[in-house]
């Protein structure tokens, strides 16, 4: 059975093929693709003297009913076409009164010169007009990339700049960034401004930032290491940074769940295979946690998953601060372990 085409594809092919026309709903959290094609819809209105007649961004929260219609119904000056972007409506989640019926007429009665574009944070797509949406435009989810994708859009990248950069690399890269293309270029660019001409593994470590969840694993992996000035040099970190305690413990916590999980999964005989399906995460990362979990007793792991409920209570009735139970979890593990 072929693979359904994701609808950034579809969206691609439809430019490809200059058939842009009707209403788009653009939504999801990769917001670096979804900038880079309103810029390209952008591009389809000439800059001719008359581009701001023809090129119109509204503010969804503050524009009423009237506004939207006059940028909608009002001809094009100067050219056969004009795109209205509206962000941030909300119709697409929690409609406000009169807002179903107002879109749901004007979606199935789009001038035929009028592109019109919405640009959400969030939909809900039980709603009655992004039902509406998907059967007279085009909604376009711009979910994050899989593995695969990642790794081509980096090699992409990095020969687009003619530079050299192998597999196990890139992988290591996007193994240790944010999720997202933002933060992945971010990292990216760096490598490409500090590095030489081949990018290493080790140029990877060297310059680029790893994320909060990253830094948690190393967190774990000191533990597991009983090295008790490499965990304590993590918190410190993260403390003069400013990160969340009540974040960086509950990331210590999945974390110690994947393991749990990978490690009762080992014991009875899993593969591979079946580990990194159960976990969600991709082969490369996924990796990190069932090799993790060779080296923890499963009494071990049981003990500091469990401790977690408890700290929470304790924070919440405020007999501990954040930071203070944080580090007494690391430590309690250190001695444990």
């Amino acid at each position: 059975m072929a693979a359904k085409e994701s609808d950034v594809m579809k969206l691609k092919h439809i430019m490809a093929e200059n058939k842009v026309s009707g209403a788009y709903l653009f939504y999801g959290q990769e917001l670096y693709l979804r900038d880079i094609y309103i810029e390209r819809f952008c591009g389809l209105i000439p800059d001719d003297g008359f581009r701001e007649f023809n090129l119109i961004t509204l503010d969804g929260r503050q524009t009423d009913n009237s506004s939207a219609l006059d940028a909608i119904e009002s001809f094009p000056i100067g050219g056969e076409r004009k795109l209205v972007i509206i962000r941030d409506s909300g119709i697409f989640k929690k409609p406000g009164e009169g807002a179903v019926e107002f879109w749901g007429n004007e979606l199935k009665n789009l001038p035929e010169f009028c592109i019109l574009v919405f640009v959400e944070d969030d939909v809900d797509k039980r709603s009655s007009l992004y039902k509406t949406i998907t059967k007279t435009g085009t909604a376009v989810e711009f979910a994050y990339l899989k593995p695969y994708e990642l790794c081509a859009w980096v090699q992409h990248e990095v020969l687009k700049a003619k530079r050299k950069m192998n597999k196990d690399a890139i992988e290591y890269l996007i193994s240790i960034c944010q999720e997202g293309l933002i933060n992945l270029n971010n990292e990216l660019q760096k490598l490409l401004t500090f590095c030489d001409e081949e990018i290493t593994a080790g140029d990877v470590r060297r310059v680029a930032a790893k994320s909060l969840s990253v830094q948690v694993f190393d967190l774990s992996d000191a533990i597991m290491d009983k090295n008790t000035d490499r965990a304590l040099e993590i918190l410190n970190d993260l403390k003069t940074v400013k990160e969340s305690a009540f974040t960086i413990l509950y990331l210590l916590n999945s974390a110690f769940d994947k393991m749990l999980l990978s490690k009762l999964m080992l014991n009875d005989g899993a593969s591979v295979c079946e580990i990194e399906q159960k976990l969600g995460l991709p082969p490369f990362i996924a990796k990190k946690y069932y090799n993790s979990a060779k080296k923890f007793s499963v009494q071990f792991l049981i003990a500091r998953v469990s401790r977690v409920p408890e700290i929470d209570l304790s924070i919440k009735q405020g007999k501990i601060s954040e930071w203070e139970a944080l580090y007494d979890f690391v430590f309690e593990a250190l001695r444990e372990q």
